[in-house]
């Protein structure tokens, strides 16, 4: 027992700097969603979608009208902002580089 132990404890040892690597060589979006009077939007359907992405991520914006989606791989994303009554809004080629938040605010008519 105490030998599963030592031998459990040495494996996360040595995984233990891969995991954190890999944690550091991601990106964030964040930003926040306004009207054309530049009032926070909350509510407002965010999708982010791009090659590095298993699916898509998608995020309600809150009441201040702010968006985020951490942990990102380095890449080029498309995002599209959606709300009944406004005009969807899509940005593409939106390039995350490693260890960087980009800000990217959206204006929605």
């Amino acid at each position: 027992m105490k030998k599963q132990i030592l031998t459990f404890l040495a494996i996360a040892l040595l995984l233990a700097p891969l995991a954190f690597s890999q944690s550091r060589d991601t990106g964030a979006i964040r930003g926040v969603v306004t009207d054309d009077q530049n009032a926070p939007m909350p509510g407002v359907n965010v999708t982010l979608s791009g090659s590095k992405l298993m699916g898509i991520r998608t995020f309600v914006t809150d009441s201040n009208g702010e968006f985020r989606f951490p942990a990102l791989p380095p890449g080029d994303y498309q995002i599209k902002a959606e709300l009944q009554g406004f005009g969807t809004v899509v940005r593409e080629n939106i390039r995350v580089n490693s260890t960087a938040t980009l800000t990217l605010d959206i204006q929605m008519k």
